[in-house]
C-alpha cells in the first residue's frame, strides 16, 4: 500500500502541485521540530500529501507528511563523495560497475530502514539502485517518473 501511495504522489506531483499551498499547524509543528534550521522552504500539496522542499544544514531535502502532521519520509540529495564505502564496494562488484552515477539520494522512512538510491545510467538505460547502509542491494528499478516509494 505504501509503495502505491508514493508512486501516485510522484506521478501527480508533475501535474497537480499547488505552488501557493500553506500547510496546517500540525504539519508546520512537526516540520519545525524535525528541521529547525530549514531555510528556503517551499510547500506543496501533492496527491493528498504535504511536501516540503527546503535546505537544512547545507543539504537540499524533500520531506513528506500526512495532512495531520505525521511524517512519512525525507529525501536528501547527497554528493557522490558521501556514498558509504560499503555501497560503493557492492556497486563496484555488480553488473552496474561501469555505469555512470547520475544522482544520489538518501531516503529516510518513518516505518522502514533508510536507503541510498543511486540513479545510474549507461547509454539510453537508467536504473535506480536501492542500497541499505551496509551495502546490501535491496532493489533495482528501471528509472521513471515514479521515483521513490514507501516500503
Amino acid at each position: 500500500m505504501n509503495i502505491l501511495i508514493l508512486s501516485i504522489i510522484s506521478t501527480l506531483s508533475f501535474s497537480c502541485s499547488d505552488d501557493m499551498y500553506t500547510p496546517d499547524a500540525a504539519v508546520k509543528t512537526t516540520f519545525k521540530s524535525m528541521f529547525p534550521k530549514a531555510v528556503f522552504v517551499d510547500w506543496e500539496m501533492e496527491a493528498g500529501y504535504v511536501n516540503a522542499e527546503f535546505t537544512h544544514d547545507g543539504s537540499r531535502k524533500d520531506a513528506w507528511f500526512e495532512t495531520n502532521g505525521t511524517w512519512l519520509m525525507t529525501e536528501t540529495d547527497i554528493r557522490r563523495s558521501k556514498i558509504p564505502a560499503a555501497v560503493k564496494s557492492t556497486l563496484d562488484k555488480s553488473e552496474y560497475a561501469g555505469w555512470r552515477i547520475d544522482d544520489v539520494d538518501y531516503i529516510e522512512y518513518a516505518n522502514a530502514d533508510p536507503v541510498y538510491v543511486l540513479d545510474v545510467e549507461k547509454g539510453e538505460s537508467e536504473v535506480d539502485l536501492y542500497f541499505a547502509a551496509d551495502g546490501t542491494l535491496k532493489e533495482t528499478k528501471q528509472d521513471s517518473d515514479l521515483k521513490y516509494h514507501m516500503p
